[in-house]
């Protein structure tokens, strides 16, 4: 299970908001507040920036990956 909220406040985003994303693990109740703190790998390679959002979470088949559209330097991936 996911949610995504919307935020004001953040230091990079002066003119706005942004969005924090969360995830509960309905096998074991885990509680993660953000995927902010999950490494981020594109295309093989690890990726990190400070504006970095997510929101959209689908997650596989394997109970064990997701999926989450991505936004930075106003970029979505």
């Amino acid at each position: 299970m996911s949610w995504t909220v919307f935020v004001s406040g953040d230091s990079y985003n002066t003119a706005g908001f942004s969005t924090r994303t969360g995830i509960l693990d309905t096998t074991t109740n885990e509680v993660r507040k953000s995927v902010e703190d999950i490494p981020l790998t594109i295309n093989g390679s690890r990726y990190y920036a400070p504006d970095l959002n997510f929101w959209g979470v689908t997650f596989a088949s394997d109970d064990t990956t997701f999926y989450a559209t991505a936004a930075s330097q106003n970029k979505r991936t």
